[in-house]
């Protein structure tokens, strides 16, 4: 009898076990929502949006015709994911009911006609990008992307690619590319997109032998290219058309490089200098080919130099598409401060060079390991694109917090500490007439050289916490099921002691 029971107690057990286990796993995402131009979510209709497309990318429309599939978590993978809509084989307007970061440990891959429509959210994509690799009709729109977890990372990468349109985007500390577009990729848009604290923004043609990439067509319209370094584009073949964008304080040599028999229209950008003036190169690196600038009234301000080189090899806008181009002024400048980029706010951060200063490509990471005592640090204060001018910072107060202050007008400093500690880093950022504009913090801890150096919190950053979190609800399963027949097995002993008096001898 007491086996009886045990048994049906322990089928109870693993049906109510099964039953939470399945609800767990079954998708909460759903596919039932047909897009069509009329079709908005969030107040954000598909018809706006594919009413702002031009250029070469101008024919895109994404997962227009799909089905809608809801992101419900921020997960790197499952259902409800952002990485299973994307990697989905079929046509799919992603959109999303949640906010926050999504770590990456691998790229996304992105396939054909899809959508990932970021309006009315705020999303954050790091650790790694999106790949869109022999895709078509991919529509990208109001996503961040910060930060790679380690080298050679791109933010987006289209390789072999046709029909893609980034719009509405922001790109920023990423360790190789922020988009690189290679492969015979062609028919490409980038809009309204921000760039800022990134060194090799926008690699258009990857290999100088290869003479397929002639057949790249990109436009890039009202962008805002913000203290990056170069690469805004590099081009090698293939036509690059930029207008209406918005170029301030590029950090190399030349913000724009091209060669190999690249052809690069420049109209109506405004172009603003700080300390370097040389805007565009006709000559990239070692390529051994010239590459072919036209330019049509541009804004060249503080110093800025731009100059041409045989224009009338350049491909004439006209012959492939009409552009609206507006006058490069003052009104449009000031518009694409406003505009560009997604629409929810970025945060000032102090950051340092990172530790594999030796890679071949460098960004930079938020304080968190430990500084050395009298070691030479690089700091830097990243403040994101201006939204007015009124934003612009001209001194920087670094105060160290071991009593030094320190007046420059850089956003980068190079310190070392002399004491072991924990300090706490802070920098007001002021105007051209020592006017507070914001005061940014950051923790600095310092330890001597024979400490060591491992930052105990950024070890945890790396676990999977989710392994965790199933292990202890299988043990705890595992406690509650022995506890449960424990305790049905003595209820059924006490009532078989109280009813059989023999037992008690």
């Amino acid at each position: 009898m007491k086996l009886h029971r045990l048994v049906i107690l322990i089928v109870i057990v693993l049906m109510v076990f099964s039953v939470l286990f399945f609800l767990t796993k079954m998708p909460v995402s759903t596919h039932v929502e047909t897009v069509s131009y009329e079709w908005s979510y969030r107040g954000f209709s598909v018809g706006y949006l594919l009413a702002e497309r031009e250029g070469f990318g101008r024919s895109v429309t994404g997962g227009l015709g799909g089905k809608v599939y809801h992101v419900t978590t921020l997960a790197e993978s499952g259902p409800g994911s952002l990485r299973d809509a994307a990697e989905s084989s079929e046509p799919l307007w992603i959109v999303f009911d949640v906010n926050g970061t999504i770590n990456l440990s691998k790229p996304i891959n992105v396939k054909s006609h899809k959508t990932i429509d970021g309006r009315g959210a705020q999303i954050t994509i790091s650790g790694y990008g999106f790949s869109i690799n022999g895709a078509s009709n991919v529509i990208i729109v109001n996503l961040r992307f910060d930060t790679a977890k380690e080298p050679g990372i791109d933010a987006i990468e289209i390789r072999g690619s046709n029909n893609v349109w980034i719009h509405h985007c922001d790109i920023t500390n990423y360790s190789d590319g922020g988009i690189d577009i290679v492969r015979q990729s062609t028919n490409i848009t980038i809009s309204w997109c921000r760039f800022w604290n990134h060194d090799k923004v926008m690699l258009i043609g990857n290999d100088p032998s290869a003479t397929a990439d002639e057949v790249i067509c990109v436009t890039l319209h009202h962008n805002f290219f913000f203290r990056t370094v170069q690469r805004n584009p590099r081009l090698r073949f293939g036509k690059v058309d930029v207008y209406n964008n918005y170029y301030y304080g590029w950090q190399a040599s030349a913000a724009i490089a091209v060669a190999m028999h690249g052809q690069i229209l420049l109209e109506a950008n405004i172009i603003e200098a700080e300390d370097r003036k040389t805007f565009i190169s006709s000559t990239a690196g070692s390529d051994p080919e010239e590459g072919y600038i036209k330019m049509i009234n541009n804004l060249l301000l503080n110093g800025a130099v731009a100059k041409e080189n045989k224009p009338e090899k350049v491909f004439r806008r006209e012959d492939y598409y009409t552009a609206n181009i507006e006058p490069a002024s003052e009104a449009l400048k000031e518009r694409i401060m406003a505009f560009a980029g997604v629409d929810f706010p970025a945060e000032a951060r102090i950051m340092k060079d990172h530790k594999l200063i030796m890679e071949d490509f460098r960004w930079k990471e938020i304080m968190g390991d430990p500084i050395n005592v009298g070691v030479s640090i690089k700091l830097y204060a990243i403040v994101p694109p201006y939204r007015s001018p009124s934003e612009k910072a001209v001194i920087y107060e670094w105060n160290f917090g071991d009593g030094n202050i320190i007046e420059t007008k850089s956003f980068s400093i190079s310190y070392v500490y002399s004491s072991p500690g924990n300090y706490t880093l802070k920098v007001s950022l002021k105007d051209q007439n020592g006017v507070l504009l914001k005061t940014i913090y950051a923790n600095a801890r310092v330890i001597s050289s024979s400490s060591n150096g491992l930052n105990s919190s950024s070890s945890t950053a790396d676990r999977d916490i989710g392994s965790e979190n199933n292990f202890f609800i299988l043990i705890s399963v595992i406690l509650l099921f022995i506890a449960v027949t424990a305790i049905f097995m003595a209820s059924s002993r006490r009532k078989y002691w109280f009813s059989n008096p023999r037992s008690r001898t």
